[in-house]
């Protein structure tokens, strides 16, 4: 089911980087922060209204997977029609690189504090700073305005940048909000010349210089998961490691052994994710810029974005109906894929684009 459980948010897809990797369209068009407070209201009213939770959600996946092939499980389920209880909401911040403005998320967290609202992750490549005079009273004030969320920090070698301005960076997002207020979001990059050396090096010269002790505990043989900076008072920094994710086009995505694991887009989706344009998506992977994703405009209001995320073939698919199910459907109908991937997003991507749904 869809139900959005939270709201990322970004004012800009302006961003001091070019990275490679980057697929983000470079809309020109930039989210004002009185469109974002506006859309923070209309949602806490909805809420209010439409309670649900997602422990249902949950149940509704548990099921699905006890018996896939009972095509009730999942199908009967309707997109954001449940009354369970409400849960907590979240407020995020993504781009482009948010933090160049400011001022933008300074204003939405106010409301979303006024609102008990809580607060998820402000996603940065953590080097758009100048002087650290700047980076200190920039970061002061989002803390002023009571943000008491993560910093997503993305530190790899698609996005480069000086180590030294990377872990300044860290140091006083740690000092002014404490060290369990930063995760470090870095992609394996499976090219790297030294096999991304450099950033195991940077993260055993961050606990050393930080006081804290780096925890390794990634897979061995795919280097994804997880390692941690742990510190003397309970406090620690996690790193996420994950692959590089390739859109549809990109012959690189469907090389891999084995299909997805459906999730019913629970890890990337019920957010209401809103572009700069002000065009709203059900999720903040990286298909979300599909037309055939688009729920509406922010300023059109929750009540009018879930009506049409009801009336949506594609959210019915990835919530309710299920990706991995439409895909041997596909094949069932005689349709070639272009090969095999492991990635739900880059499988959205390709059905949105191919015209298939």
């Amino acid at each position: 089911m869809f139900y959005p459980e939270e709201v990322i948010f970004c004012p800009t897809n302006r961003c001091n980087l070019h990275c490679g990797h980057c697929t983000v369209t470079r809309w020109k068009d930039e989210l004002t922060a009185e469109q974002a407070v506006a859309f923070l209201e209309d949602i806490y009213s909805w809420r209010k209204e439409n309670p649900s939770s997602r422990k249902y959600s949950e149940n509704v996946i548990e099921k699905a997977s006890e018996n896939p092939a009972d095509e009730t499980n999942v199908g009967e389920t309707n997109v954001g029609e449940t009354n369970v209880g409400e849960e907590p909401f979240y407020v995020g911040f993504s781009g482009g690189e948010p933090c160049l403005d400011i001022d933008f998320i300074c204003t939405v967290c106010e409301k979303a504090v006024k609102l008990d609202f809580y607060f998820d992750r402000i996603t940065t490549n953590g080097q758009w700073w100048k002087t650290e005079a700047e980076l200190g009273e920039k970061l002061g004030r989002i803390y002023e305005y009571g943000f008491d969320g993560k910093f997503g920090l993305s530190w790899d070698s698609f996005h480069g940048g000086d180590k030294v301005k990377l872990m300044t960076f860290a140091r006083n997002v740690c000092e002014i909000f404490g060290p369990s207020s930063l995760d470090i979001l870095s992609v394996i990059n499976p090219v790297s010349e030294n096999n991304d050396g450099d950033f195991f090096s940077a993260m055993e010269e961050m606990a050393d210089d930080f006081g804290g002790e780096l925890i390794n505990e990634l897979d061995e043989k795919t280097g994804k998961g997880q390692m941690h900076i742990t510190f003397d008072d309970g406090t620690y920094i996690t790193i996420y490691r994950f692959p590089e994710s390739y859109r549809e086009y990109d012959s690189r995505a469907w090389k891999n052994s084995s299909w997805f694991t459906d999730d019913f887009c629970q890890s990337t989706g019920n957010v209401f994710y809103v572009h700069s344009n002000g065009l709203v998506a059900p999720c903040c992977g990286f298909a979300n810029e599909s037309e055939k994703l688009f729920l509406g405009k922010v300023t059109e209001g929750a009540a009018t974005l879930m009506k049409n995320a009801r009336n949506s073939k594609v959210v019915e698919l990835c919530f309710c109906h299920g990706l991995e199910k439409f895909r041997k459907e596909l094949e069932q109908k005689g349709t070639v894929l272009p090969g095999v991937t492991d990635d739900l997003c880059t499988f959205c991507d390709y059905i949105c684009n191919r015209e298939l749904i």
